[in-house]
Formats: structure tokens, C-alpha cells, sequence
């Protein structure tokens, strides 16, 4: 009878209180990051942020303390030092709706348009896309308008993130690419418009492989897609 009443107890021993372990890790980081913030020491958080994504990945993180890593991740956004910028925005994207809050804000900062700061507003985009939050979706489908390429070949890989989502999500998407990408592919035909035939060799690599993903098809070029999705659009994908 003592052996059967000892079982459940070395079961206990056994087992890893693994709630205890992500909650210590997890404090653990939120202790190091706010000295880091209050001795100013931004050489230091690229590598806090490093090995924040690696306690997210590993699960260690609890759901219901998401909104204290954002938080951090503001701050650390706050820095205004590129490096720990690009880091930043990268982490909030694995946040979810969470992050993607952030992200908006952050693409709302007039800052990111200077030439020194592009890469962290390219970053965000990148972000943003990762949260595969529908806000978000509609913020990334805007900047499809953009007139920088690169801006707009950013949006479109990003978009690729949502491949898994809802066949409405997904064919909403696809319908403002295509727009876009065909108008792209018309006026490039003009060798008179060499900006234009930029801009088409900037976007088309980006804007075909997320349409790929998001269907599953390869028709070929812009004319292509323009003519499967009016093919498909009413199909379930």
C-alpha cells in the first residue's frame, strides 16, 4: 500500500514544474532588459533581443505576459539606435495582435522616412506581415501604393506571411496584387518609361512568390494572374 501511495508523489518529483521555469526565464529577461534600458546601454540589447525570440520560440514565454515584452520592445524601439530599431520591430512581429498595435504606430513615425532610418522602417513592414493580424494586412495592402519599390516589393513579400489564413483574407490580398502588379507590368511595356521598368523589376520576384503562396498556382507573368484570378476568384482556394 505504501509503494501505490508513493507513485503519484516521485511523479511529481519527476515531472519539470515547466510553469515555474518560463516564468523565471521570462522575469528573468524583463530584470536584465529594464537595467539595460536604465543604464542607457543600447550596445547590449541586440543580444537581449536575440535571446528574448529564442525564450518565444522555445515557448518559455507565458501568453499572459505578452504585453510586458511589448512593452519592452517599445522601449527598446525608443533607443533610436538602428540596430536595436531593426531588432525591435523584427520581435514585435512574433507578437501577434499585440505587436501589430506597435507595428502601426511605428510606421506612423515621419522619422523612418529619412534615407538613415529605411532599413528599420523596412524592417517594420517585415514585422507587420509576421503578426498575420488583419489591421495589419490593410495597413501593408496600402503600402502597395507606395511610391518607393522597394517599399512596395517589401509589402508583397511580407503579405506572404498570411498563406494560411482564411480563403477571404486570402483572396482579398491576392485581388489588390494583382491590381497593382498588372499596372506595374503595362506600363513597364514602354521602353520610353525606364523608371517604370524599374519599378517592375524591383516588385515582380516578391509579388510572384507571395502569390504563389497565397494560391497555390503559377500561372506565369502579370497578364497571367490577371486572367487566373478572374478564372478562380469565385472558386474556393
Amino acid at each position: 500500500m505504501k509503494i501505490v501511495y508513493l507513485i503519484p508523489l516521485l511523479f511529481s518529483l519527476l515531472l519539470p514544474p515547466f510553469q515555474e521555469e518560463e516564468t523565471d526565464q521570462s522575469a528573468a529577461w524583463l530584470t536584465h532588459f529594464d537595467a539595460l534600458v536604465k543604464a542607457k546601454d543600447t550596445k547590449a540589447m541586440p543580444a537581449a533581443i536575440d535571446a528574448l525570440m529564442n525564450l518565444k520560440l522555445g515557448g518559455k514565454i507565458p501568453e499572459k505576459e505578452y504585453k510586458e515584452f511589448c512593452s519592452r520592445l517599445s522601449k527598446a524601439y525608443g533607443t533610436k539606435r538602428n540596430a536595436v530599431q531593426v531588432k525591435a520591430v523584427y520581435a514585435l512581429g512574433s507578437f501577434g495582435k499585440l505587436g501589430a498595435k506597435d507595428l502601426q504606430r511605428v510606421l506612423k513615425d515621419r522619422s523612418l522616412k529619412a534615407d538613415e532610418k529605411r532599413e528599420v522602417f523596412l524592417a517594420a513592414i517585415q514585422g507587420l506581415g509576421i503578426t498575420k493580424d488583419i489591421g495589419g494586412m490593410k495597413v501593408l495592402i496600402k503600402f502597395l501604393q507606395d511610391k518607393d519599390s522597394y517599399v512596395i516589393a517589401t509589402a508583397a513579400e511580407s503579405l506572404g506571411n498570411y498563406h494560411d489564413v482564411k480563403g477571404v483574407v486570402r483572396k482579398e490580398i491576392v485581388k489588390n496584387m494583382i491590381k497593382v502588379f498588372s499596372s506595374s507590368f503595362s506600363a513597364s511595356k514602354d521602353a520610353r518609361k525606364t523608371a517604370q521598368i524599374e519599378k517592375f523589376n524591383v516588385i515582380a520576384g516578391p509579388f510572384n512568390n507571395t502569390l504563389q503562396a497565397l494560391t497555390s498556382a503559377s500561372p506565369g507573368n502579370a497578364e497571367d494572374w490577371q486572367r487566373w484570378f478572374n478564372d478562380n476568384k469565385k472558386k474556393k482556394w
